[in-house]
């Protein structure tokens, strides 16, 4: 967090010291140039300002509602990123650099923290074992998605993306956060989905075979099933038949009736961010829901949001995903109908974190209430943005024959 929170500020102040820099704030969100920023930059926009404004309308002392907020401004800051790279050259290979690293620290802290630290579950890279877990995936899935659309690159370095993206998915498995599986099918549907060279088959006809036997092995291995915490899932679905929702499960199926309940009856702004926890609480005292530990979320971003900041930060939650998303989504067609390699994988890639994070977001928090989460997520947009902004740039200034 205070790693992406320096890189925010700094791109920021950098943007505001060169008048260079200070014109192109207005270009991101006014001018519709292609590719059109403005699909990432008013959604962005719009949700920091939404956050102000239920800052300063908070019921509780103005410091406890800005812990719980402050970290949604930044995502404003962000936009930097976008405004720098309207007027800035940088590498093209910059982000695969930054997922090796990634997928090299990943895989020490899952080692570390199991093998080393004899803990159950890695997690201390971010400092939860959930966290940990769905971002080790995310680095894998984007470096086996490059692997596999960076056609342009030789085949030794195609293979040494997979092999770092094999150690960052064993860094997710040793998290055991079960949610971390929820984006797979959108990874294989985006493979399966794109014309294919040699090696993209090879690596297709490859990950069929491993998924075999490792099906084979995790049917025949307690273990390993212990390690995935797949026997706790079965307990937890038993024990919800009991009537027992004191679980990892069952509290969330007690939760997500709680925040819907909540949003029926505070529909337009919520209950507030603050008043989550207590209102929790109450309802579990008066018995209008089951038993169960009362966490402070909801255990999933829409239902979080709708309970706390209702349609209006419902709304404001949706642009931040189905805005980047269409963004992403353009580039992809324009990459392809001009078969520029480069600009397909980043579009991708786009288009996987973000299917992601709102998968991991379905069972959890991770943008609403986590400020690692949300900063790495609004990062990683603007920088799959930039290079695509800086290859459209070269395109146009070099035409393809």
């Amino acid at each position: 967090m205070v790693g992406t929170s320096w890189v925010a500020l700094f791109a920021f102040i950098t943007v505001w010291a060169h008048a260079e820099t200070r014109s192109g704030i207005r270009s991101i969100f006014l001018h519709a140039k292609q590719p059109d920023l403005r699909w990432i930059a008013w959604p962005f926009l719009l949700w920091g300002l939404m956050s102000g404004l239920f800052f300063l309308s908070s019921p509780v002392p103005l410091e406890k509602a800005y812990i719980y907020n402050y970290w949604q401004y930044v995502l404003i800051l962000v936009l930097s990123v976008l405004v720098l790279a309207t007027v800035t050259h940088a590498s093209p290979n910059s982000l695969l650099w930054g997922l090796v690293v990634a997928a090299l620290l990943a895989t020490w802290h899952g080692v570390h923290d199991t093998a080393i630290q004899g803990l159950a579950r890695a997690g201390e890279l971010s400092g939860s074992p959930i966290r940990f877990g769905n971002w080790s995936m995310i680095a894998a899935m984007l470096l086996i998605l490059f692997s596999a659309l960076s056609t342009q690159m030789r085949a030794r370095w195609r293979v040494c993306l997979l092999a770092l993206a094999m150690l960052a998915m064993f860094a997710s498995m040793a998290s055991g956060s079960r949610s971390s599986l929820l984006p797979l099918p959108l990874l294989i549907g985006l493979l399966l989905t794109f014309r294919k060279d040699r090696f993209h088959r090879w690596m297709l006809v490859l990950g069929l075979v491993g998924t075999i036997l490792s099906g084979v092995l995790l049917l025949n291995s307690h273990t390993l099933q212990q390690k995935l915490r797949l026997t706790e899932m079965v307990y937890d679905i038993q024990q919800v038949k009991k009537e027992n929702f004191d679980t990892s499960i069952g509290a969330r199926f007690g939760m997500w009736e709680a925040a819907w309940q909540m949003f029926l009856r505070h529909p337009f702004i919520g209950i507030g961010i603050t008043e989550y926890q207590p209102e929790l609480k109450r309802m579990i005292v008066q018995g209008d829901i089951p038993a169960f530990h009362p966490w402070s979320h909801a255990h999933s971003d829409i239902l979080h949001t709708m309970a706390t900041r209702g349609s209006v930060g419902l709304l404001a939650y949706l642009g931040i995903i189905l805005g980047p998303l269409v963004f992403f989504i353009r580039c992809l067609r324009h990459a392809i109908s001009i078969g520029d390699a480069h600009q397909r994988a980043h579009a991708a890639a786009g288009i996987l974190t973000i299917g992601s994070v709102f998968a991991f977001g379905l069972v959890s928090v991770v943008i609403y209430k986590s400020a690692f989460n949300g900063m790495t997520y609004a990062l990683l947009v603007c920088v799959l943005a930039a290079q695509l902004v800086m290859a459209r740039r070269a395109e146009v200034a070099q035409p393809m024959r």
